[in-house]
């Protein structure tokens, strides 16, 4: 239970401080509030460039539809985001209740511990990415992975891989393959049995819920694999160079457990974190192949990392050795820079969402009115959950005249003769060094006709 309220605590803070959303979530987001509200869908309207489930936002909205009579859209908001806060600090406790019972509670502690002062997944933990979704289900998966309920486990990371995000299979098939050839824990043809019918059912599920609302056939995470897979078409969004996830991404969002993982896997050799460890370094290479890198594609090596972190610090903290004692020391002093750095990044970050500061100056300045929204603005904090009564919108990116319209949100004012400037928001632009200063700039002018 602490484990949970220590998770959900931190979440909360997070959101408090940022609220509102980047277009990476933007799909699950809009997808919970037609769900709850009914109205017209926003996805068949900006359907991105393929299609999501709609099985995370289904879950989601049957807990917050109650509320819907109870608070405002604005409100509602941050009940979303609650009730996916509250659904991940729940499988992370999970997790931990099982590293508990098998590793103790020393183990357990580091555990939570290493995960709290991450800037990273916390940030991101409560926030409706399809890839939060997977990491829950992987969570689960790993909890009894390690409880050794491999029937329940199979069911996870099944799911997770079918429905939410298809690179978890990857990290699912490694892992699989890891138990039934190197620790013999059980058979082939026992796996199969056991994952057969929970993947006819997920991707039965998922086929049914999202032509229904897609309005065609589609099985949405096998499209994402397709596009992102076999057709390399995400290099569009960069390409990074193959090394990337080793020697950049990850040690930036788990840097302490990234470096303990390093010392005692490679310099300690210790032999039970080499199950952990085949996974992270099978599944982290296996993604290497792909050009486009981010680092939510390895988020599910984190809790792997902070399990190794966290057995590493155990078996160092009774060593003799000057060494270990050093890298112990040091552990503890870099996750104290860990979190203030947390800190300050959440500071930052809650600097970046200017669509959403522009949109909710218009509503104080003037109600009802007609408001026209840019694509820069969309992706930069907008959702529907802003929407007020008496006010009309619009994302339509092919207009050409705007004099219907009595508010503008454009990041590029100069389009747009017949408006005048009324307000501009700022966002985060870059930390300076010399002298430190977080320095901002104009993202978003608001425009008002005439």
């Amino acid at each position: 239970m602490k484990a949970f309220l220590n998770c959900f605590l931190v979440y909360v803070i997070h959101i408090l401080v940022a609220p509102y959303t980047k277009v990476e979530e933007s799909f699950n987001m809009q997808a919970v509030h037609d769900l709850v509200y009914h109205t017209d869908f926003d996805h068949l309207n900006f359907p991105g460039v393929v299609p999501r489930t709609f099985i995370g936002p289904l879950f989601v909205s049957l807990i917050v539809y109650p509320f819907k009579f109870l608070v405002s859209k604005h409100l509602m908001l941050y009940l979303v985001r609650f009730a996916v806060a509250g659904l991940h600090a729940a499988t992370t406790s999970f997790l931990n209740k099982m590293v508990k019972k098998k590793y103790g509670k020393a183990v357990s502690r580091w555990f939570i511990g290493l995960l709290l002062v991450q800037f990273h997944l916390m940030f991101w933990g409560s926030r409706t990415l399809p890839n939060v979704f997977g990491l829950m289900l992987f969570e689960l998966g790993l909890g009894f992975w390690i409880k050794t309920d491999y029937y329940y486990m199979l069911i996870c990371l099944s799911v997770s891989s079918l429905v939410f995000r298809a690179e978890i299979s990857l990290l699912s098939g490694l892992l699989v393959l890891q138990d039934i050839f190197l620790l013999k824990k059980y058979s082939f043809g026992l796996a199969f049995v056991a994952v057969l019918p929970w993947a006819v059912v997920a991707i039965v599920s998922t086929v049914v819920v999202d032509s229904y609302f897609w309005q065609y056939w589609v099985w949405p995470e096998f499209q994402v694999f397709f596009f992102n897979g076999i057709q390399q078409e995400s290099y569009r969004w960069g390409v990074s160079p193959w090394h990337a996830y080793w020697t950049n991404l990850l040690p930036k969002i788990a840097p302490v457990p990234f470096g303990l993982f390093i010392y005692g896997v490679f310099v300690k050799q210790i032999e039970h974190l080499y199950p952990f460890a085949t996974l992270v370094i099978g599944f982290t290479t296996g993604m290497s192949f792909i050009g486009h890198k981010e680092w939510r594609f390895v988020m599910y090596c984190v809790p792997l990392l902070n399990l190794m972190g966290a057995l590493v610090l155990d078996r160092l903290r009774f060593s003799k050795s000057v060494l270990d004692k050093l890298v112990y020391l040091g552990s503890h002093l870099l996750l104290s820079v860990s979190a203030i750095g947390s800190i300050f990044m959440l500071y930052c970050s809650g600097l970046n969402y200017p669509g959403a500061f522009a949109l909710e100056s218009v509503h104080q300045m003037q109600k009802p009115c007609r408001i026209h929204i840019d694509p820069y603005s969309a992706m930069n904090g907008i959702t529907r959950f802003q929407e007020i009564p008496g006010c009309t919108y619009s994302k339509n990116e092919t207009l050409k005249d705007f004099q219907s319209f009595d508010y503008l949100l454009t990041n590029d004012p100069k389009k747009h003769p017949g408006f005048k400037r009324v307000h501009v928001v700022q966002g985060f632009e870059r930390v300076v060094l010399y002298p430190f200063q977080v320095q901002v700039s104009d993202k978003i002018t608001v425009m008002k006709r005439g």
